[in-house]
């Protein structure tokens, strides 16, 4: 870290004196100049200094006049006076206002050291104390913007707290602003999403409410017209590269409870939407009136009723898999239209499985509506579509073997970044489909099962104290580590560093 340190005395030898030690011991310090007392109050007012040196006796304004003002103003400000023998009762006087640090004339090179690496120590104390305390505030605040904005019952202090930092201003408005992305972005973009948006909007909170998904808080009066507000989230949305999302604008709030109104209509619009398509939408631009939708979808799921009806699993396949495809690229329908056409076809499918089947299907059948992302839901409708096929034809290899090629193949990658699609992928088989059938074998579901195993080696890794944390993340396949901190705690109570402290002691 570099200080700032200002250097006073009316002689120009004696300041250039002590700017040479400075950078003769290679002190990290910014150095500036002033020939009298009021002249380094100027500079106070202008900068942010971290360290004086003065001499005593100087014209226009002394040094303990300075020392003075300077204890009352700036108290974070370190003080360092140096004076002759003949002024020792200057001295005196300096330490009564509170200065510590005293340096006699002619300067000794090795007190001048000295008394500079405690006074750099102690700023390092001070540093790390200040930051504690700032991230005590953080975590307070993040705690309670989590609570309101996952619309949990929140405390009269924690609603005199955000009144605080969203309304300190009364002219203020606060506006909230979701942002929802089809994949887990916030998982290893969250430091670089949260400095695009310091670029782009300003005065801003971010809320990360899972990996997927977020709100944005503006306060700032810049953003207070529709035109604007929209300008600035494109060009924030512009920065971001290969994540398809979706944006939902709410109204200007004035109060907590406005903007807790604010977040439960964004949900109820939210659950409407069906699409991404990378939009932004004004909540009052919103308009749920019924849309003219094409007969392509209800041919197709015809089509495929009459498949269920004949036994055709080529053609279920076939047009479900061409259902799905419309949907996506079609776009610009509701959720619950969607869910009505996905049902209708889901229903049939129950009417047509074997006997002892039909609870199986209808818990992968759950699992669609349980979902929030299209390419989600659209999945877990074709595992739907894949058990039909799986459970009706010869099978290959018994549900056992799957499992066990399954963790074969996590127990050889798991030092990968490997998702439910990847392990489907390696035994052929729909995610949705495999996630019902690891999980009916073994308990829990992949995901939680990889996440399990990783989470075992990293606490071997952790055990060797040489390898340093960030590259036991590495190892267990986390290229993030503020992630793999948060997820181990999560897991374990404890941070990484927490755990190896405690198998050390």
């Amino acid at each position: 870290m570099n200080y700032r340190i200002l250097l006073v005395d009316d002689e120009r030898e004696e300041r250039e004196g002590i700017a040479f030690l400075i950078e003769k011991f290679r002190f990290p310090m910014t150095i500036y100049q002033a020939n009298n007392g009021e002249k380094a109050l100027e500079i106070l007012k202008e900068r942010k200094i971290d360290i004086v040196i003065t001499d005593v006796k100087m014209p226009v304004m002394d040094g303990l006049e300075l020392l003075n003002i300077i204890a009352q103003k700036y108290p974070a400000v370190a003080t360092v006076i140096y004076s002759a023998y003949s002024e020792f009762e200057f001295a005196k006087r300096a330490i009564e206002i509170g200065v510590v640090n005293y340096l006699l004339k002619p300067i000794e090179i090795e007190d001048f050291k000295r008394c500079m690496e405690n006074i750099l120590e102690k700023k390092k104390e001070e540093k790390v104390k200040e930051d504690e305390v700032i991230s005590s505030k953080k975590i307070l605040e993040d705690t309670i913007l989590q609570r309101v904005f996952q619309l949990k019952q929140i405390k009269d202090e924690d609603r005199n707290y955000l009144n605080k930092i969203f309304f300190i201003d009364k002219k203020r408005t606060a506006i909230p602003v979701f942002i929802e992305f089809a994949d887990n972005y916030f998982e290893k973009n969250a430091e670089n999403f949260l400095t695009i948006i310091e670029t782009y909007i300003k005065e801003s909170f971010f809320i990360e409410l899972l990996p997927s998904e977020g709100y944005i808080v503006t306060v700032s009066k810049l953003y207070n017209d529709k035109e604007t507000i929209l300008r600035q989230l494109k060009k924030l949305m512009s920065r971001i590269s290969n994540a398809e999302y979706r944006i939902i604008v709410g109204g200007a709030c004035k109060t907590v409870e406005e903007i807790i109104d604010q977040i439960k209509y964004i949900e109820d619009v939210r659950k409407d939407l069906f699409i991404f398509g990378n939009n932004i939408l004004m909540v009052s631009d919103y308009s749920n009136t019924p849309q003219r939708y094409v007969k392509v979808i209800e041919d197709i799921s015809r089509t495929i009723i009459n498949a269920i009806e004949t036994r055709d699993f080529w053609a279920i396949n076939e047009n479900s898999t061409y259902l799905c495809k419309y949907i996506m690229e079609t776009g610009n329908f509701s959720r619950i239209y969607v869910y009505n056409i996905l049902y209708s076809i889901i229903k049939a499918l129950y009417d047509k499985m074997p006997q002892g089947e039909y609870e199986d299907v209808l818990l992968v059948g759950e699992e669609l509506f349980s979902q929030k992302q299209p390419e989600k839901i659209l999945e877990s409708f074709m595992g739907v579509i894949s058990r039909v096929i799986h459970v009706n034809r010869e099978k290959e290899e018994k549900d056992s073997e799957i499992i066990s090629r399954v963790k074969n193949y996590i127990n050889k990658e798991y030092k990968k970044d490997i998702s439910l699609a990847s392990v489907a992928e390696s035994v052929g088989l729909a995610p949705a489909y495999l996630s019902h059938l690891f999980k009916k074998d073994t308990g829990i579901g992949i995901i939680e099962y990889i996440t399990e195993l990783k989470m075992k080696k990293a606490a071997l890794l952790l055990a060797d104290k040489k390898i340093k944390i960030n590259q036991v993340a590495r190892n267990c396949g986390y290229d993030n580590p503020s992630y793999f901190n948060r997820l181990f705690k999560l897991y374990y109570g404890k941070t990484p560093k927490q755990f190896r402290e405690d198998l050390i002691e």
